[in-house]
C-alpha cells in the first residue's frame, strides 16, 4: 500500500501471525470473536490482550497445520487492505505446502483451505 509505514507494517504482520499461532484461529476470526460480543468487558479484555501480548485483531494472519491437525506455524502480512493482507498470507502458506509435499492445511477467512487443492 502506498504510504504504508515501513516501521509499523512488519510489527503488525508479526502480531497477526502471533494470533494465528497462539489462538489457533485466523487474526480475522480473533477480531470477530470479540467484536461480535458487543460487551464492554470483552472489548476491554481484547484491548488489553492486544496491548500486553502484541496481538492484532485485523485480517492478515493465517494458521498453518500439519497433516495431523497440529498447529506448526502462522503467516502474517500487513501493509495493504485487510483482505489483501489475508490473501497474501494464504498465498504464503500455500508456498509452505508446495515445499513440504502438501502435507497439512492452512486456514484464513471463514473457511479451511485444503493444501492439496491450492
Amino acid at each position: 500500500m502506498d504510504g504504508c509505514s515501513a516501521v509499523v507494517a512488519p510489527q503488525m504482520a508479526e502480531s497477526k501471525a502471533r494470533v494465528a499461532v497462539g489462538f489457533k484461529i485466523s487474526s480475522r476470526e480473533f477480531g470477530e470473536k470479540y467484536a461480535s460480543q458487543k460487551s464492554a468487558i470483552k472489548m476491554a479484555q481484547m484491548g488489553n490482550m492486544c496491548q500486553i501480548s502484541n496481538l492484532a485483531m485485523f485480517p492478515g494472519g493465517c494458521v498453518i497445520r500439519n497433516k495431523d491437525g497440529r498447529v506448526i506455524g502462522g503467516v502474517g502480512v500487513s501493509g495493504a487492505s485487510g483482505e489483501e493482507d489475508e490473501e497474501l498470507a494464504m498465498l504464503g502458506a500455500a508456498v509452505v505446502f508446495e515445499e513440504n509435499e502438501n502435507e497439512g492445511t492452512y486456514e484464513g477467512t471463514n473457511a479451511q483451505s485444503d493444501a492439496t487443492s491450492a
